[in-house]
């Protein structure tokens, strides 16, 4: 059981649903997630590995007011956060017998979140399972993440070129992308030779934007275009500032991946193969 400020709750799962323009539809990337405790930490946190399985994982956390060594499991996000605008304040959460069990002052709903149901419609893969690897892989590749590196399958730890960079600039520079009723898809990072950072969004029928950003970026990497729909993630963080961390596998045949870290975020993002 945990109870947590019901805003903190919400922002959590908005997050962890990774809403992302795919083919012109903004959709989730995430259906699922089990919210774990980290001992003797006041927080909670998700790990997830988006639907296609490969292009992108993320891990997020929220503070909580208490919260025991139960994990909460959640078959379907939506119908969580659909539940929870019935509530406010503080909310306590638990599973039990394949339901949730949500509590706010004198106020109780309950909803059926099976950890044995299908983490995706299109996967055998159970919630609990898909947690499992997704926190496996996230060890295995982002533990040494604090460290500005990555750390491949054979153990070759890659650095990052690192730009720490205003969350406002940044956010407003990707919803530029959405002029004359645009909806933003993939953003393009252009790191110049002179150390400027550029984010590129839109395209030219309709207007496609060009922001240079403040940025202390340490060296120059070249340019990668990515999906993924940081804007949403942006949305929810209060930091001044957050790191962009740059990991080229142009060697490996992967382009060059961006890694958005905030006090409450870390989001790995796979070049996007079209461009």
């Amino acid at each position: 059981m945990m109870r947590i400020e019901k805003s903190n709750l919400v922002s959590l799962l908005k997050r962890t649903k990774r809403e992302a323009v795919v083919g012109g539809k903004k959709v989730p990337q995430v259906n699922s997630a089990v919210i774990f405790h980290p001992p003797g930490q006041n927080l909670v946190q998700t790990t997830a590995i988006v639907r296609d399985g490969v292009s992108s994982i993320a891990r997020f956390t929220a503070p909580v007011v208490e919260a025991d060594a139960d994990d909460v499991y959640v078959a379907n996000i939506d119908l969580l956060l659909g539940a929870l605008s019935a509530h406010s304040g503080v909310v306590s959460i638990k599973s039990e017998k394949g339901k949730l069990v949500l509590k706010s002052k004198s106020k109780s709903t309950t909803l059926v979140s099976d950890p044995k149901a299908k983490a995706f419609p299109h996967t055998n893969k159970t919630v609990l399972e898909w947690a499992e690897d997704s926190a496996e892989r996230y060890a295995k590749s982002l533990g040494i993440i604090p460290m500005d590196e990555y750390m491949m399958q054979d153990g070759t730890r890659i650095p990052a070129k690192k730009a720490t960079v205003p969350t406002k600039e940044l956010l407003d520079a990707i919803r530029s992308g959405s002029i004359n009723g645009q909806m933003v898809e993939k953003v393009r990072f252009i790191n110049n030779p002179d150390l400027t950072l550029e984010v590129r969004v839109g395209d030219e029928m309709k207007g496609s934007s060009s922001t240079l950003i403040t940025s202390t970026l340490d060296g120059w990497v070249g340019e990668t275009t990515i999906g993924g729909g940081f804007e949403h993630i942006l949305a929810h963080c209060a930091d001044p500032e957050c790191d962009l961390l740059f990991f080229d596998f142009t060697k490996y045949g992967a382009g060059i991946a961006v890694v958005l870290r905030t006090s409450s975020a870390v989001v790995f993002q796979r070049e996007a193969t079209n461009g």
